[in-house]
């Protein structure tokens, strides 16, 4: 068998679920060696790869901090999300409270609307049975006048 192809890769974890991959290969001459052409590749690759991550990993890095910042707001923003839920909650069952209220005093003021007509009504049947008094009394008078005057 015959090698006239050698190839090399290299895949780094980079973290939080990210890595880099590297490859590198080489088509082989007769006269070159296949498993020193792989150690060069390896070395090439190798410092290839050392050379891009070090350019890189500040932007790397950058990108990871601003990740976490992001991370970070998020989580401020849910708890503020959730406290102003609670605080929704809260003015829903205060609301619920004053709607209770709010039918309690409209219940007292039908309430009170039929007393004052009931009320109505028996000052009129007290000026009635005052007239009537009045008249019976003005009646007795009367006859006792004229039970005294016949004879």
């Amino acid at each position: 068998m015959k090698i006239n192809q050698v190839s090399f890769g290299l895949t780094i974890n980079m973290g939080n679920y990210e890595s880099t991959r590297f490859d590198i290969q080489a088509e082989l001459e007769d006269w070159e060696d296949p498993e020193q052409s792989i150690q060069l590749l390896k070395q090439k690759l190798t410092s290839i790869a050392k050379v891009e991550l070090s350019n890189g990993y500040s932007s790397v890095l950058s990108k990871l901090n601003l990740e976490q910042k992001y991370i970070s707001e998020i989580k401020t923003l849910a708890r503020d999300i959730e406290a102003k839920q609670d605080e929704l909650r809260e003015l829903k069952a205060q609301l619920k409270a004053l709607e209770t209220l709010c039918s309690e005093a409209n219940k007292l003021l039908k309430t009170y609307s039929e007393f004052n007509q009931k009320d109505s009504a028996l000052k009129e049947l007290k000026s009635i049975v005052y007239s009537y008094n009045a008249l019976t009394k003005e009646v007795e008078r009367v006859e006792s006048k004229t039970e005294g005057s016949e004879f």
